[in-house]
């Protein structure tokens, strides 16, 4: 899976998550207060104009990814706040 800086994200994702940014810190903020921990996780469907946002705690954290990559998430994100973008092949991670 190919991995990418949030520079090169998307104007589709990036125009969503503007529109949204309210909402979507609303829904991670929810979610932190039920998991203490996690990330807001995006899967995009391009050709189907979709996205589904859902707020993902440690334990399916983990379970997608593997432990050791949630600990270098966790490391690098510091005091903000981590989406976690899926588009077909390719990963985004932005941190607010």
């Amino acid at each position: 899976m190919e991995v990418q800086n949030v520079s090169s994200m998307p104007d589709y994702i990036e125009n969503f998550i503007k529109f949204n940014r309210d909402k979507l810190l609303e829904i991670y903020g929810e979610g932190l207060n039920r998991e203490n921990d996690g990330f807001l996780y995006f899967q995009c469907n391009r050709e189907n104009n979709k996205v589904d946002v859902l707020f993902l705690g440690p334990s399916k954290i983990i379970e997608m990814i593997g432990e050791e990559s949630w600990k270098q998430i966790k490391s690098n994100r510091g005091d903000k706040k981590t989406f976690f973008i899926r588009e077909n092949t390719s990963i985004f991670l932005l941190n607010l």
